[in-house]
């Protein structure tokens, strides 16, 4: 239980990665594809815990269980034995069966939901990854930026800036403090 809800929470904490400027365009469909792992493993993997397999699954072990009912039923009332405990014990070995199926089922289901969460955490972590160097490599270039902008107005002569600020009326670096305006 507790591995659900982390899974849940781990989920729901990286369904917007990406969504913030940088993202790389092929990030939308691998965000996509992801939620859909998610949300298509989740249930899958729970269906263990509920017993609740998928419609289709808990059809086709329905339709055996009422086929093989019918076939002992038959089976019985052709020997005069509809009513004896055998007929009981007959359509109890039945249900038996398509419990341990439904069971058989519930659990290759339940592996694979957790292949598609573990999938879907995988791409989770590489978004999350390619996010997070995205912020990196734009943290880096305002840096740069800003050290760029710290070389070009300082030295002796205020440098490039200076000589810009100079011409664009008579402002010198002694005199206009370009730190107060960035």
């Amino acid at each position: 239980m507790m591995l659900q809800h982390a899974l849940e929470l781990a989920g729901l904490l990286f369904l917007n990665i990406g969504g913030g400027g940088g993202s790389a365009p092929e990030s939308g469909p691998l965000k996509q594809l992801a939620a859909y792992l998610w949300q298509g493993g989740l249930p899958m993997f729970n269906s263990l815990q509920t017993g609740k397999l998928p419609a289709g699954a808990e059809a086709f072990v329905e339709q055996g269980e009422q086929a093989n009912l019918a076939a002992t039923k038959q089976s019985f009332d052709s020997l005069g034995l509809g009513k004896s405990t055998m007929a009981t014990q007959g359509a109890d070995a039945v249900r038996t069966a398509a419990a341990a199926q439904r069971f058989q089922i519930a659990q290759q289901v339940s592996l694979e939901g957790l292949q598609a969460l573990e999938a879907s955490g995988g791409l989770y972590t590489s978004l999350a990854q390619e996010y997070l160097q995205q912020e990196q490599q734009s943290a880096s270039i305002f840096g740069g930026f800003g050290q760029m902008l710290g070389l070009l107005g300082s030295g002796s002569g205020g440098g490039f800036l200076g000589d810009i600020l100079g011409l664009a009326g008579g402002v010198t670096p002694a005199n206009y403090n370009i730190s107060n305006q960035l």
